[in-house]
């Protein structure tokens, strides 16, 4: 009899544990996974159709994600148009040379912003401080909704799980596009 339950309870511990790892929320092993498509409107607010345009955004938007996941940004100068340049945040604005040159440098701006939290702190004075690389690797789920307005894209990114983590989203800018000659490029970092 002992033998019996003994065998019973392995078994029963074992179902239970394996129905716990199936329905846990485990987090998507890539971050590009992480990025789920949000809603598409004007400013107005008016849902918009324009999947064509949406789903260039997105594969951008998810090559953003892929190259701060790898901890290399280089990839980033592709998507900048050369003659327009880039915002790198609210209140700086570097050409495409420029740009190309902070992501060279291992301690330049964009770098220690999006890959390097100790780094982030040190240089702000401010141990809350949080790169964003860690921050998407903390998320499990990125809501991106897009606002169109002619041939431009502002996006919003807000994090929805964990639901702890969803104040951090005032970390993102909001990133914008601007569409030239039937392209789209990154004209703010999110």
């Amino acid at each position: 009899m002992y033998m019996r339950s003994n065998t019973l309870l392995t078994a029963l511990t074992l179902l239970v544990a394996f129905i716990a790892s199936a329905c846990s929320e485990r987090p998507p092993e890539q971050f590009k996974e992480r990025l789920i498509e949000g809603q598409a409107v004007n400013r107005s607010n008016e849902a918009v159709k324009r999947e064509d345009d949406v789903k260039e955004i997105h594969g951008l938007l998810r090559g953003m994600f892929e190259a701060v996941e790898k901890k290399d940004l280089s990839s980033l100068n592709g998507m900048i148009d050369a003659r327009k340049g880039v915002w790198v945040d609210l209140k700086a604005e570097k050409t495409a040379a420029e740009f190309a040159a902070d992501l060279a440098d291992p301690a330049g701006y964009v770098n220690t912003y999006y890959l390097n939290t100790e780094a982030l702190r040190r240089h702000t004075g401010e141990s809350d401080q949080k790169a964003l690389h860690d921050l998407i690797e903390e998320s499990t789920r990125i809501r991106a909704d897009l606002f169109f307005q002619a041939e431009e894209c502002e996006v919003r990114l807000t994090i929805e799980k964990p639901e702890r983590l969803e104040a951090q989203s005032y970390r993102f800018n909001n990133a914008y596009f601007i569409k030239e000659g039937g392209r789209w490029y990154l004209y703010r970092l999110f």
